[in-house]
Parts: C-alpha cells; structure tokens; sequence
C-alpha cells in the first residue's frame, strides 16, 4: 500500500523532491490529523527509498542539494542543480497589449502577488502588509490566482470594507494576461513561506520588473544572486516587509535598470558562468556512471563536429555560437518552432 500510494502521487510530481516538499509542507499545516500524518511519513518514507538508489540527483536549487546532503546524507558530488527552464514565450517577451481596466477593473499603479490558495503563500501577510503600506489609497493589490470564494472572504474578513476596493482578486489568468500583469506591475510581492523554486521571481525579472521576496527558501538563494534586481524581507514581519516595501518603491529606477541587465538570468543559465561548470564534478560522473557521462567536457566540441561531418543533411543545421547575449538569444529562439535545450 505505501509503494502504491506513493507512486501515484509521485507520478503527479514534478520530481522527487517537489512531492518531498509539497508532503512536508501539507503534513505541516495537517499537523494534528495523525492518520494524515502517517500516511505523508509512508510516502515520504518510499521517496527516501528512491533518492538513496539513485546514481544522480537532479534538483532545482543549491537549498535543495544543502537538505539533501544534510538529511539524506548523500554525497554532494552526486546532487546537480539545475534551475528549471522557462517559458519561451517570456524569454521572447511575446506579449498582447490587454486593457487591464475593463478585463481585472485595475485603474490604478499596482502590485502583484502571482500566488495561490495555500497557507504557504502567506496571503495574510501580504495583504496585511499591503494595507499598512497603502495609507494613502495611490495602489491596488493584484491577487493573481484562482481563489475560492470562501478562502476570499477568510482572507478579507478583517479588512475595512472601503479598504478592499484596493485588493483585486483575478481568478485564473491566461499565459498572456499572467505576462502582461507581470510586466506592468510597479514590482512583485513574493513573500512565500517556502518554494521549491519560484518561477514568478524568474519570470518578473526577465520581463523587466523587480521583486520583493522572502529571506528563506530557494528565494533567499534567488534573492542573494541578484540584489540589485531582488529585495528580500522577513515574510512573518509586518514592520519589516513594509519598510522593504518602502525602499523598493522609492529605489524603483535602480532596480528596474538593473533589471534590463538580466543579471539573474545569466547567473542560472549561462554556461560560461565559472560557478555553473565547477558545481559538476566531472571526473566523478565519468567514473561511476559510464553508460550517462562518457566524455569529459573537452570532447563535446569535437564529438558534436564528428556529428556534424556525417550528417546526411548537414547543409540544413545553422550554427550559431553559444556564448550569446540575451536579446541576440531571444532572436535566434524566435526563428524555431520547437526549442529544445540541453544542460
């Protein structure tokens, strides 16, 4: 039974780990339920099986691989971070004008929160904070996510009713309206309790906007690569995330210029990047994992030429060369109808 229930939610999963971190989080919240409890320690009990047999272990942040080695006692050589790739339609920056007035009723300068119905998304806090911050009534507050009406008015019970008018609530968005919003927020409120990633920081700094985020998590990593695009707070401080709301309103020119440099971006997903390279151990995936890793790094310029001069229709293949800026990288992206991206 805890083999068959935990592959059935872990085929549901992003990854392993995803289904560790969502397990944990909803045990956490379900923490007096002790049938709960022991069906989450089952499963997670069955995803320790699989990380302990594993030969390579992917995850999506350096916060991740610190957990692993620290609680599963792996060896670090063999956990690879590699961030999670991102819409192609945002790193192209592909986006229809909406009129946000008429489709979400926005009508003044606003802030965006891309979270979701989950107490980890600290929705309180950020409305709470919001509302204190908001004194003079010059915002609104972008609630960019599908929220059940009930969970609405838990969220809203103890705000003035003239107050709320500021806080709207878009329900589910399309990939375009999500981008657009992104975009043309003042900078987005992130205060999450715990992410296993979080897409929304990458997303909003690709499209130009800077972000407020929390000091824990995968965030602080995110956060501590970019200052100068990211502010981090304490997500369980009032007083601290509105003052960090404060500076970044009243520093918005800096960081969005800081923005346009894509400094984030290129610190994950450049190659070229001396701290990418050394965080994998080459000599120890060619010696223990043959039939994966066969050729040091050397190779691969002239195995991809060997490729290359016995292509039948190698008069087809374009090469372009690697070490790209980002809106030359953005061109070549937008010539292809399928982009296929190997790390």
């Amino acid at each position: 039974n805890k083999q068959k229930i935990a592959e059935n939610i872990l085929s549901r999963a992003d990854s392993t780990l995803h289904f560790l971190e969502h397990a944990l989080t909803i045990g956490g919240i379900k923490g007096n339920d002790v049938a709960w409890q022991r069906s989450i320690l089952m499963m997670i009990s069955y995803a320790f099986e699989l990380i302990l047999k594993a030969k390579i272990v992917l995850t999506s942040k350096n916060n991740n691989k610190n957990d692993i080695n620290k609680y599963f006692n792996i060896n670090l050589d063999k956990i690879i971070v590699l961030y999670p790739e991102i819409n192609n339609n945002i790193l192209l920056n592909n986006i229809i004008d909406i009129d946000i007035a008429k489709k979400y009723n926005i009508t003044k300068k606003y802030i965006i929160a891309p979270m979701g119905a989950d107490y980890r998304k600290n929705n309180n806090n950020i409305i709470n904070s919001f509302i204190k911050w908001n004194y003079n009534n010059d915002y609104q507050l972008v609630m960019m996510f599908n929220c059940p009406d009930n969970y609405k008015l838990e969220l809203l019970k103890n705000i003035p009713t003239k107050l709320q008018q500021n806080i709207i609530f878009t329900g589910y968005v399309e990939e375009n309206d999500y981008m657009y919003l992104l975009k043309k927020a003042e900078f987005t409120f992130f205060i999450s309790l715990y992410e296993g990633f979080g897409y929304s920081i990458m997303e909003s700094i690709i499209l130009g906007t800077p972000v407020l985020t929390s000091n824990i998590s995968s965030m602080k990593e995110l956060g501590e690569l970019s200052p100068n695009e990211i502010l981090l707070c304490d997500p369980t401080d009032i007083d601290d995330i509105v003052d960090k709301m404060n500076y970044l309103n009243n520093n918005l020119q800096y960081f969005n210029n800081n923005c346009k440099k894509k400094i984030l971006f290129n610190k994950c997903y450049n190659i070229h990047n001396k701290s990418f390279i050394n965080s994998i151990n080459l000599n120890y995936y060619n010696k223990n994992i043959q039939n994966i890793v066969k050729h040091n790094i050397n190779d691969i310029n002239h195995l991809y030429m060997n490729c290359f001069n016995n292509c039948k229709n190698k008069n087809k293949i374009k090469n372009y060369n690697i070490n790209l800026d980002i809106d030359t990288y953005k061109k070549i992206i937008n010539l292809f109808d399928i982009n296929i991206q190997l790390r």
